[in-house]
């Protein structure tokens, strides 16, 4: 499968964009494809362009889409080793699962998630992804736990907080 976009003729960011809005409109074996033909073009501009299509379909309620665009996005991200990504990645794909109504899958992707951020030692991130195992744990009725999940987010982000205003 050819590249439709001229090289030539882009700037690198819009030819990363235009790449990823292929990519999202390829079936699986021409994203295969086309992910092999263009090596140059993975790289944490295109897993944030993906993350951004991503969003743009969960924010639509799309979410079997915004899935499908994660789990690519998954892929580059795994292919070039940017665990910041794959942290992202995982903590969006718990809310396309919270938002189906799949908690389980929200739960284990949201613990994924804030086990990755708390390696990188991003706790911003930690506590959006403890927030998001205490929304999910609200949802499922197990409200004592998902009490203290919340605290253990706010006390993440108090973290933060301190260390900005030093």
């Amino acid at each position: 499968i050819a590249f439709s976009v001229c090289a030539a003729q882009q700037s690198p960011r819009s030819e990363v964009d235009s790449f990823a809005r292929q990519l999202v409109n390829s079936s699986s074996q021409q994203r295969t494809e086309l992910l092999a033909a263009h090596p140059q073009l993975i790289t944490v501009a295109l897993r944030k362009e993906l993350l951004r299509q991503g969003n743009n379909f969960l924010v639509d309620s799309k979410y079997a889409p915004a899935l499908d665009v994660y789990r690519l996005a998954e892929k580059v991200a795994d292919q070039i080793k940017d665990k910041e990504g794959l942290a992202e990645i995982w903590l969006n794909i718990g809310s396309v699962y919270y938002f189906q109504g799949q908690h389980d899958l929200a739960l284990e992707s949201y613990r994924k998630a804030q086990q990755l951020f708390t390696s990188l030692g991003n706790r911003v991130e930690v506590g959006r992804s403890l927030l998001g195992v205490a929304l999910t744990l609200q949802a499922q009725g197990s409200l004592p736990e998902a009490l203290t999940i919340f605290e253990q987010a706010f006390k993440e982000f108090e973290t933060v907080n301190d260390r900005n205003e030093m």
